[in-house]
């Protein structure tokens, strides 16, 4: 490692020295990404007989899940229900907004709506035509009556037998105005569609919303992400799939070690630069508690500086315990390497 940095340093000094040469330039530049890939893969080394790590120290800690929670109608904001940093429960109210003109709405709907069940129910115009008509047929037979008058009745009866169809049909559209008249009012109403933790809120009472805008972000601590890349001359990708992983780093906290172990989840299918793939683990997260039982903060959070220790052939490293690996070494590629990719942890993003 020392001697490929002195390599490095002396190449920086020749591009130097020669100033607009395009082709060192170019040069140098190559060198420093493979190596700056290289270091952050890591070597392969061994725990135990039969068992292989590989070792990645540039790793992105994300939240397990992280949605931006919009309006879904235009409005005025009655009311913010949460705080920043506050726990939720799936469909908790995060605001309110106002709804008065749909309530008024609402109100003339349920009114509608019950008068056409009245005329749907009553069959009193039926009742009359059916019973004028049996009186016409049987003075017909009897008196021998006009048959156009008994006609007419037949058509008196038929139209209030219609009439009372359109008023069951009536109710149907009633019913279905007065549905949507809630629902629109159930979506003024905007709730949390997962568990979580709201971070960020965008709106405050009294404001207008357009349908679409973000009200608050809602992100998930109990379960993580970690992102890294790997090379594809360590291992084949396709076995890193469902591999068991640790976590390690300092607690800024207490200046102790701590891990967490997770499983590898997915492995991207594209092939980056170098022949390195990105793949992600997830890791249940767990509370602090103190010595009286009270749960305090989260072990780990999105952010912190972790390395990444995969075991291969199938081995469960949850409890697996690994010899340390030299400090200075991450200490001097991780000094270098930043300034040289000054974005190494964004690709996740």
């Amino acid at each position: 490692m020392n001697g490929f940095i002195d390599g490095f340093l002396s190449l920086l000094s020749l591009t130097s020295n020669v100033g607009k040469d395009a082709r060192l330039w170019r040069l140098a530049f190559a060198v420093v990404v493979v190596a700056g890939f290289a270091v952050t893969a890591g070597p392969v080394t061994a725990a135990t007989p039969g068992e292989q790590w590989i070792e990645v120290d540039d790793c992105v800690v994300s939240f397990g899940s992280d949605v931006d929670v919009p309006a879904i109608r235009s409005g005025l904001i009655d009311k913010v229900v949460v705080q920043l940093n506050q726990r939720i429960a799936a469909g908790d109210c995060l605001i309110l907004q106002d709804d008065r003109d749909l309530q008024m709405r609402r109100r003339i709907a349920e009114l509608r709506l019950q008068a056409a069940k009245q005329d749907a129910e009553d069959d009193t115009e039926v009742q009359i035509a059916t019973t004028m008509l049996k009186e016409a047929e049987q003075n017909h037979r009897s008196a021998g009556t006009s048959p156009a008058s008994t006609q007419r009745l037949r058509l008196l009866e038929k139209r209030a037998r219609q009439d009372r169809l359109r008023a069951a049909t009536a109710v149907q559209i009633g019913e279905a105005e007065l549905g949507t008249i809630k629902q629109q009012i159930s979506e003024l109403r905007v709730c949390a569609p997962t568990d979580g933790l709201v971070i960020e809120l965008h709106k405050a009472a009294g404001e207008w919303v357009t349908a679409g805008d973000t009200i608050a972000r809602l992100v998930t601590v109990d379960l993580l992400n970690v992102d890294a890349l790997v090379s594809v001359r360590q291992r084949d990708p396709n076995e890193l799939v469902d591999q068991s992983f640790n976590v390690r780093w300092e607690d800024p906290a207490s200046g102790m070690q701590r891990h967490l172990p997770g499983r590898i989840v997915s492995v991207d299918p594209v092939r980056l630069p170098g022949g390195f793939v990105r793949v992600r683990g997830s890791i249940q997260n767990r509370l602090v508690t103190t010595d009286d039982g009270r749960q305090t903060r989260w072990e780990l959070y999105p952010g912190t500086d972790v390395r990444l220790e995969i075991a291969t052939r199938g081995k469960d490293v949850s409890n697996s315990q690994r010899s340390g690996r030299t400090p200075s070494r991450a200490a001097i590629e991780r000094s270098w390497r930043a300034d040289l990719r000054p974005d190494a942890q964004s690709f996740s993003r």
